[in-house]
């Protein structure tokens, strides 16, 4: 039963410390400020989504047009081009000014493939 207060009492500090931060004024700031990042996200995912699938489908297209062209005598061209990811991080810096971060990408491009999820969000 001891316990059972020491419970008690934590739970009361718990609920006292949020009724503070209830009433605080910068706390009711950064709650409107994040019930609207939560409204502007709800928004740009599916704009994201259709980002991604685009440059998915252009990925695909240019991979397969130049695919024929590598199998004969590999150049530049099979190197931005030569597979999906490639294809469709070529069209990413071609988009969003690769010029800054694509020899990032080509220094980590020399890793494994496995880690190109936790090389895009690093960029």
């Amino acid at each position: 039963s001891v316990l059972r207060l020491l419970r008690i009492l934590r739970i009361l500090g718990v609920a006292r410390l949020l009724r503070f931060l209830c009433r605080w004024r910068a706390f009711r700031y950064m709650r409107t400020l994040a019930a609207s990042i939560v409204e502007t996200s709800k928004s740009i995912l599916p704009l994201l989504a259709f980002l991604l699938a685009i440059v998915y489908l252009f990925g695909m297209v240019l991979t397969e047009g130049i695919w024929e062209s590598c199998l004969n005598s590999p150049d530049v061209s099979c190197e931005k081009f030569g597979t999906l990811l490639a294809s469709m991080m070529t069209l990413f810096q071609i988009l969003y000014h690769g010029i800054l971060w694509g020899p990032v990408w080509d220094a980590f491009g020399a890793e494994a493939h496995a880690t190109w999820f936790l090389r895009t969000v690093f960029l």
